[in-house]
Order: structure tokens, then C-alpha cells, then sequence
């Protein structure tokens, strides 16, 4: 096993190489996914889609409707977590219980 970590430098001593852990492999991955992807879109040009409403029988809506949706939710998560997003230390320290003012409780 120590062999396997020897020709991976970024995992740990004594901690199991991953198939994700190989940079080529997470490269094949992304090329298997954009293939999957475009083929998808090209496989759109060969069927009829009935769709409710004009625009959603245009070549590729699916594709670009579920693209823009995906970066609006990133987008507007983004937004969402500078808006609840709390100090580092909200919950106080850990060592020491806190009243409701911050002030350190009395331990008698």
C-alpha cells in the first residue's frame, strides 16, 4: 500500500490512494462528462419535442434553460450566505459557558 502513496504525493502516509486522487483520472472524468453533455444537445436534433409553450421545441433549450439555471442557484446561494453567514466565534469559544450578554458565567 505504502507503494501505491509513493507515486501519489498528495495523500498522506498510511491513508488509501483514491481513483480521484490521480490528476489524469479527474481529466478523463471531466472529458467523459462534456461528451455525455454534447451528446446530449446533438442527440436533441433527431426527435420532435412537444413542448407547452413555443420557445421550449427550440434546438438546445433544455440544455441552456438547466446551464442558466444552475448559475442563478450558485449565484444567488452566494448572496444568500453573506446574508446569514455568523462570525467565526457565534457560539463563543468552547471553553467557557457565556450568559446572553457574552459575559462569562460565574463557575462556583
Amino acid at each position: 500500500m505504502s507503494d501505491e502513496n509513493q507515486s501519489h504525493p498528495s495523500v498522506p502516509d498510511g491513508e488509501r490512494a483514491w481513483w480521484l486522487d490521480q490528476p489524469e483520472n479527474v481529466n478523463r472524468l471531466i472529458k467523459v462528462l462534456i461528451a455525455v453533455g454534447v451528446g446530449v444537445v446533438l442527440a436533441d436534433l433527431f426527435y420532435h419535442k412537444h413542448g407547452h409553450f413555443g420557445f421550449q421545441e427550440w434546438f438546445a433549450f433544455d440544455a441552456v434553460f438547466g446551464f442558466a439555471a444552475y448559475v442563478g442557484l450558485v449565484n444567488s446561494a452566494k448572496l444568500l450566505r453573506k446574508l446569514v453567514m455568523r462570525p467565526e466565534d457565534y457560539y463563543g469559544d468552547g471553553t467557557a459557558a457565556e450568559d446572553a450578554t457574552g459575559e462569562e458565567a460565574a463557575h462556583d
